[in-house]
């Protein structure tokens, strides 16, 4: 279509070739600079520019009413994705799950005080428990939203690695 439009003019200034797109209102020579009156070169009728100008307003209506439409949907896209996470964050909070992992952090600082307090550290325990604490705390975090995970449910891998990590020490001790 736009090769119907487009049309190749001589510049009344310097004889050049100007390529001119009828439904632009100012074309400009490549070769002197000079800009022109589309209308003016093409000879049209005011009629005509009139039909042009209401074509390109139109044009501008779609375009905006399109952009709008665009606007609209990821606007609503990110409210559903915003209610989405904080469904979860509350069915997390409330859930069993998060009560575990911070009595299992917990336990794993009582841990490490037990691991440092006698006369030598004990490094096996005192590691374990710094994992444990690690991977429960960053599980909830997860899981309350704070730390945002690529995937769900994520965080509850993470957990259960935390919640099974002192039964490696148990089973190696």
């Amino acid at each position: 279509m736009n090769e119907i439009r487009d049309r190749e003019l001589i510049c009344p200034n310097c004889r050049a070739t100007i390529e001119v797109n009828s439904y632009e209102e100012v074309c400009e020579c490549s070769f002197c600079r000079t800009n022109f009156s589309v209308a003016a070169l093409l000879r049209e009728s005011d009629e005509l520019r009139r039909d042009k100008m209401k074509y390109r307003a139109e044009k501008e209506m779609r375009a905006d009413a399109l952009e709008a439409e665009k606007l609209r949907f990821e606007a609503e896209r990110e409210l559903a994705s915003r209610r989405d996470r904080e469904a979860y964050k509350r069915e997390f909070k409330e859930g069993g799950f998060s009560k575990v992992l911070v009595i299992f952090a917990v336990l794993g600082v009582l841990g490490v005080m037990s691991s440092t307090s006698g006369r030598y550290v004990q490094p096996a325990p005192l590691i374990v428990a710094f994992l444990q604490i690690a991977l429960c705390a960053t599980s909830w975090l997860m899981g309350m939203q704070i730390i945002r995970e690529p995937r769900q449910h994520v965080h509850k891998a993470i957990g259960i690695a935390g919640l099974v990590m002192p039964l490696v020490y148990i089973g190696a001790w």
